[in-house]
């Protein structure tokens, strides 16, 4: 959508600027680009980092349950 955006601004506005302004709005979305990039990315990352704990959390309890039902089963 930034990009549609950035697009849609230089196409009205090429007849109607200098070089310059032209460069500083596409100095502004590039950077808005990165940063919406990195939020994303950021975002993602830590969803993946959530799972895989989550998952890992899960394997070990499983384990620790297994175990202690194994120890409680040989002590009757």
């Amino acid at each position: 959508m930034n990009c549609m955006i950035h697009k849609y601004i230089t196409s009205i506005c090429r007849n109607n600027i200098n070089f310059d302004t032209y460069r500083k709005i596409n100095t502004v979305f590039i950077s808005c680009y990165d940063a919406l990039t990195t939020h994303v990315f950021m975002t993602k990352f830590s969803s993946q980092l959530y799972h895989k704990n989550s998952l890992h959390t899960t394997k070990v309890r499983f384990k620790e349950i297994k175990s202690n039902l194994k120890l409680f089963e040989n002590q009757k």
